[in-house]
C-alpha cells in the first residue's frame, strides 16, 4: 500500500468487478478522474480469448484517438486525468461471437 500511496497519492477504498460484453453491450464515454470519488488508479486486465467480441477500449487523447483491443492477459492500466476520457463502442457481432470479458479495479 505504501509503495502504492507514493505513486498514485492517499486512497481509502478499492473497488473491483468482473465484466462481460455481449451484443449491444456499450460503456459511455466517460473520465475516472474528478469528484469526490475520482479514481486514484484504473485497472483492467481482459480474459477475452478467440472467438469473442473485438470491441476495442477507446480513448480520446490531444492529438488523437487510441484503441486499445482485448487480448487475453493483456492489462491496461493508468492515473485518471482530464486526458484520459474512455469509452466501449456499442459490441456487434456479425457471426455468433462470446462476451468480451474484463476484470476491472480502481483505487478510490
Amino acid at each position: 500500500r505504501d509503495v502504492i500511496e507514493s505513486l498514485v497519492g492517499h486512497f481509502d477504498k478499492t473497488n473491483f468487478s468482473l465484466t462481460a460484453f455481449n451484443e449491444g453491450c456499450r460503456l459511455a464515454r466517460h473520465t475516472d478522474h474528478g469528484g469526490e470519488t475520482a479514481y486514484r488508479l484504473t485497472m483492467l486486465l481482459y480474459f477475452t480469448g478467440e472467438g469473442s467480441s473485438e470491441v476495442p477500449l477507446m480513448f480520446c487523447g490531444k492529438k488523437a484517438t487510441s484503441r486499445i483491443g482485448p487480448r487475453p492477459n493483456r492489462s491496461v492500466i493508468f492515473v485518471p486525468s482530464v486526458d484520459t476520457t474512455h469509452w466501449i463502442d456499442p459490441v456487434s457481432c456479425e457471426d455468433e461471437c462470446g462476451a468480451r470479458i474484463a476484470f476491472s479495479g480502481w483505487l478510490i
